[in-house]
């Protein structure tokens, strides 16, 4: 068993959001427990209390870090002087393909509860979202419109992929998530151009 003095504060808490979205890529939610954390860091659950207060804002942390390989994807693969919004589509129904139990994780976080989203974490949903709406400066040119139309299409294309995930699209439908979104926004900006 690890000691505090092995370590430094920050450094700890890098190892508890780090084994945190280890545990939940491996296992889901059932992943997201201080035993199970703790375990994997080689430290006490006391250790994760001191550090985080509670489990949810550890949460916070862990979604945050989600969003982080989300936003590394989309930037490490950007096309040059291609269609940016038909690829962050694209790479965002893979990586809910790519990283199911991640995703999923992120999206059933409720932080209505107990605790209050942060600051830092609330810019980093909002860089989420403004990412879209940059995509959709070709076709908008006012940024509140644009930013509309990416929250709009984004909801649109979430509701897609947990419709695959979960097996649902095969009931209604037995084209792929991907050709789904295509042909969403496409009828999305055929309709801005009228």
């Amino acid at each position: 068993m690890a000691r505090r003095s092995d370590h430094s504060k920050e450094e700890i808490r890098e190892l508890a959001i780090t084994h945190a979205c280890k545990l939940i890529a491996e296992k889901g939610d059932d992943g997201y427990n201080a035993r199970s954390i703790t375990k994997e860091m080689g430290y006490t659950v006391g250790t994760l209390y001191y550090l985080f207060g509670n489990m949810e804002k550890l949460r916070f942390h862990v979604c945050g870090r989600i969003l982080d390989q989300l936003f590394n994807q989309w930037e490490a693969e950007l096309p040059k002087n291609k269609n940016k919004l038909n690829y962050h589509i694209m790479s965002y129904i893979k990586f809910t393909q790519e990283h199911m139990y991640l995703w999923t994780f992120l999206f059933s976080f409720n932080s209505s509860s107990r605790e209050a989203a942060p600051l830092w974490y609330r810019e980093k949903v909002a860089k989420f979202f403004f990412l879209f709406a940059e995509a959709f400066q070709p076709y908008i040119k006012n940024k509140k419109a644009a930013l509309t139309a990416a929250k709009t299409i984004f909801s649109s294309v979430h509701g897609i992929c947990i419709m695959s995930l979960t097996g649902q699209l095969n009931l209604i439908n037995t084209e792929s998530p991907e050709s789904l979104a295509k042909h969403l926004l496409k009828t999305y900006l055929a309709e801005l151009k009228k």
